[in-house]
């Protein structure tokens, strides 16, 4: 017992503390270092046994490397060719191209700061509506375990205006491609992003992949930590205490795991967050409750401040963001009584 403990400590501190710095710029310093203690600890402490090559987030891992590729290339390329009413376009290019990606189109063309912030919390909330959208759905839950989420959000952000994206013909049929993959053939979701990404990149050539090694390098060595923390049994433990909260009351108890998974996207961001908790969720426990992964993607997607930081329109959004998240809590907290 006092191993598991020690252990469960120990690893998941390695663990929490790059996830801590992932906005400043010591996150590759953290998450090196303690991938580097984590290893000399495992070995001294027998902490990986003779299974240690099972057990990675091989799978949820290129799938978030995938999407971190297409989304960005997707954007650099010029995104899909879109005209219309931002309350349509700017959800519409969330589900296309992720909302990171949205963001990155959106926020240049918007007439001004505030408005670019609501346009892309539209983008935000259609990002919901399909599988390769945001981290949290791509890994956690499907969009459909999150029922009327989206559109609460979506009238939230009220997006103004109207948006004339002049894109790439190209992008917009490997977009729909990738969409229609996802919706109906989700399986094959990851061979559908490395296509797409594989032809962006003979198209303008690998410097632009080569531009995203620093983000690519930081999730392939926090792959590495959450392996770690796998084989310690530190995700195990953390499963339990999401498990435990439900538990105690399922309604405040789902709403107290959205507030967490919303704080923590908030803090360290949605796609690392997302990496730890679907590694947390596939520990192998057995009759844990079927909405804990709906209420932690929720969490993270609302919480997932990543886009509004990325263009500069967080402080003009924050009022809405703020409610956006009292609504989803609350939307977990009806969900589970």
């Amino acid at each position: 017992m006092e191993e598991i403990i020690r252990n469960g400590a120990v690893f998941g501190g390695l663990l929490a503390l790059p996830l801590l710095c992932w906005r400043t710029r010591w996150r590759h310093t953290t998450v090196f270092l303690g991938l580097v203690l984590g290893l000399v600890l495992g070995l001294w402490w027998e902490v990986l046994g003779t299974g240690w090559r099972e057990g990675g987030p091989i799978r949820a891992l290129a799938l978030l490397l995938g999407w971190v590729a297409f989304t960005r290339l997707a954007s650099q390329a010029g995104g899909p060719r879109l005209r219309g009413p931002s309350w349509i376009v700017a959800p519409l290019l969330g589900a296309l191209v992720g909302d990171w990606g949205a963001a990155l189109l959106l926020a240049p063309i918007a007439p001004s700061n505030r408005v670019a912030g609501r346009w892309v919390l539209g983008a935000m909330a259609g990002a919901l509506l399909l599988p390769h959208g945001t981290p949290a759905v791509l890994l956690i839950a499907s969009p459909a375990s999150l029922g009327w989420l989206p559109a609460i959000l979506w009238l939230v952000a009220a997006p103004p205006g109207n948006v004339d994206h002049k894109g790439d013909s190209l992008v917009t049929a490997l977009l729909c491609f990738v969409a229609v993959a996802s919706w109906m053939f989700p399986g094959a979701l990851l061979w559908a992003l490395v296509a797409a990404v594989m032809i962006m990149t003979l198209r303008r050539g690998a410097s632009t992949l080569l531009a995203m090694r620093s983000e690519i390098s930081g999730f392939l060595l926090l792959g590495g930590l959450v392996w770690l923390a796998r084989h310690s049994g530190a995700l195990h433990e953390l499963r339990w205490a999401l498990e435990f909260a439900l538990s105690q009351g399922a309604a405040l108890g789902g709403a107290a795991v959205a507030l967490g998974a919303a704080l923590a996207a908030a803090l360290a961001g949605e796609a690392g967050m997302a990496l730890v908790l679907s590694s947390a969720l596939d520990t192998g426990a057995v009759g844990g409750s079927q909405e804990l992964p709906s209420v932690l993607a929720a969490g993270l997607a609302v919480g997932g401040i990543g886009p509004l930081v990325l263009t500069g329109t967080l402080r003009p959004t924050l009022g809405r963001w703020l409610f956006g998240l009292a609504l989803a809590v609350g939307w977990c907290f009806w969900r589970l009584q």
